[in-house]
């Protein structure tokens, strides 16, 4: 086992590094976010070789990679700088032992072990914390009575109530996963083992039932399945998927939120067979689940149910009666009896007068437009409403419209009754104001609402999840598929295949939409019959509009431009941002535009 050192400030590349090596074999990784740490690290826990960031943000960077280098360590540097880092680096021979533009890639396992392997008669940390002959291997004064003094560093206790990146990271092995062996397992008879990686479900229990239904399939079949529950707390999901594709290692199925699918779709395996199958059961999938899983005609992921959202509004019954003569509640009744006039009354224009005269009351909206999923899905959504797109499927930047400058124009006149710290919201954020009982309403999946009952029963009693407004081009509402993948290099694919269809069928989605209190939505809209919907409360009915019901559409933000310049759109937050520029910034609507379009254009360029 090789011990590697990685110092790096950057918790992703600490995290996505640690993950590769270790899914490769042979190595044991620590990580230190600065070279101070990293030189308690070396000394305390004898490591082999050290990697080092030559962007740390540090008094002597090359120092700290010249001074262990000399004590013996191999080192690696690297950057993300390129051409200035590497040119610094050849004219400063001493420094290290190779260079790598930060990728640390795949050919960094074989320069380990090569390092290691002539090393041999180097100098070794000797009884007093320093290697032998050498006077010292730090880089300042402080590091150097580090090494001097040979006393192991002691971080802060965690607070056991504080989960942040940084402490996951350091408390965490692969994947910050939860390891959950199913129960049944019969080495002698089994066709063989599967691997899952699965997203780790806020909703208390739904993942006992994912693992009751991986059990009995795998009892069924005499597979032995076991489950990684991996946290998104700090994207862990997504840097493990990440991990696994460049490493062409792990989990035999994994998880993969929206965009993922396009993201990794090389190293997928096709999924065809049971999406036919599937659609010719149980008929059509969602559009947007389509848009993101398919890639020239071949579908590399399956829709999930868990985890699956759309975000609808939800609002308080009780405010709208009283301080705007709405009742949301005949508008979107818990059955198939809508009157068609009501629901065509619920607009735009209907949602700004509403939100005038709540803002007045005291009780204001709650619409986050920061940089998260939350804020970008439920804009991009309005944004469609009004015709606004921002580049067409043939790479036509259109944001240069009559739709845009309207939709801008409303948030004009939306935004200033909505609380002012929604620039700074992030995805709790618009949950925690429904739930303090200071809002009104917000646009959300029914985590809010299921937050409500236990933390505040009377703002919950008083939630109704229903559609969306209507604008000029529609009525459409921000969905957020997730996928199961099936990865190119899995030892088992037609057992992996065999399992997610059962998980994708109609009674075991049941089950699950069950579990999750009506939060998880199939893609699939025959599952719309759901009795959990209907069933769930207080009050009776609360989420039975969750569901994109009548002439409600999905979408999401960034189409209809294709999938990796629609997920740039996204990520960037470009459509918050506008909002932002216009209504925070007062930035004039046509420089804001200008801006947006010059943005677009870079992003068809590169």
């Amino acid at each position: 086992m090789i011990k590697v050192l990685y110092v790096e400030h950057n918790d992703d590349n600490l995290y996505m590094l640690k993950t590769r090596l270790e899914l490769l074999g042979g190595f044991e990784v620590l990580a230190a976010e600065d070279s101070e740490k990293g030189c308690r690290l070396a000394v305390t826990e004898h490591t082999d070789v050290i990697l080092m960031d030559l962007e740390m943000p540090d008094d002597d960077r090359w120092e700290a990679v010249a001074q262990p280098k000399r004590a013996g360590w191999p080192i690696r540097a690297g950057s993300p700088a390129g051409n200035q880092q590497r040119e610094n680096f050849v004219a400063r021979p001493a420094t290290a032992n190779s260079y790598a533009a930060r990728d640390f890639g795949s050919a960094t396992g074989a320069t380990i072990h090569d390092q290691t392997r002539t090393r041999k008669g180097t100098p070794r940390l000797g009884d007093a914390g320093l290697p032998r002959g050498a006077h010292h291997v730090a880089c300042n004064p402080t590091q150097n009575k580090i090494l001097a003094d040979g006393r192991a560093h002691k971080e802060d206790p965690m607070p056991r109530s504080t989960i942040s990146r940084r402490n996951l990271l350091k408390t965490t092995a692969l994947a910050a996963a939860s390891a959950v062996s199913v129960p049944y397992v019969r080495h002698s008879y089994a066709a063989g083992k599967l691997t899952l990686g699965v997203w780790d479900h806020w909703v208390p229990g739904a993942n006992n039932t994912l693992t009751k239904l991986c059990n009995e399939w795998g009892e069924k079949n005499k597979v032995e399945v076991s489950i990684d529950y991996i946290t998104s707390q700090g994207d862990k999901d997504l840097l493990t998927a990440s991990a696994e594709a460049q490493a062409r290692a792990g989990h035999d199925i994994m998880s993969h939120r929206a965009w993922q699918i396009q993201a990794h779709r090389n190293v997928l395996e096709p999924v065809d067979d049971v999406i036919k199958a599937l659609v010719a059961k149980v008929g059509p999938i969602s559009p947007v689940s389509e848009y993101l899983a398919k890639h020239e005609g071949k579908w590399f992921g399956i829709p999930t149910t868990v985890g699956s959202q759309v975000k609808p509004c939800c609002s308080r019954i009780d405010l709208y009666k009283q301080h705007c003569g709405i009742d949301l509640t005949a508008i979107f009744p818990a059955n198939e009896n809508r009157d068609p006039k009501l629901v065509d009354s619920w607009t735009w224009d209907l949602y700004l007068k509403s939100a005038e005269q709540l803002f007045k009351a005291g009780f204001p909206i709650g619409l986050p437009m920061g940089q998260t999923s939350d804020a970008i899905d439920s804009t991009g959504a309005m944004f469609r409403a009004f015709g606004s797109v921002m580049v067409d499927e043939k790479d036509n930047p259109k944001v240069d419209s009559n739709e845009t400058r309207s939709a801008l124009e409303y948030f004009k006149k939306l935004m200033p009754f909505n609380p002012p710290e929604v620039y700074a919201w992030d995805d709790a954020g618009n949950n925690r104001w429904l739930i303090s009982g200071k809002g009104a309403g917000i646009q959300n999946p029914p985590s809010a609402w299921a937050v409500a009952k236990r933390d505040n029963p009377q703002v919950a009693a008083q939630c109704w999840t229903h559609d969306m407004p209507r604008g000029p081009a529609g009525r459409f509402v921000g969905q957020l598929p997730f996928f199961y993948g099936v990865w190119s290099f899995s030892q088992n694919k037609p057992a992996a295949k065999d399992l997610l269809q059962f998980l994708s069928e109609k009674e075991q989605s049941r089950q699950l939409v069950a579990a999750s209190s009506g939060y998880d939505l199939p893609s699939f809209k025959s599952y719309y019959d759901f009795d959990t919907w209907q069933k769930v409360e207080p009050p009776s009915g609360t989420v039975y509009n969750y569901p994109p019901r009548g002439d409600e559409q999905p979408t999401i933000t960034g189409y209809p431009a294709r999938p990796d310049i629609a997920t740039q759109i996204y990520n960037q937050s470009l459509h918050t941002i506008m909002v932002a520029k216009v209504c925070q910034g007062k930035e004039p609507i046509d420089r804001v535009v200008k801006w947006a379009q010059n943005e677009l254009e870079g992003l068809l360029r590169s």
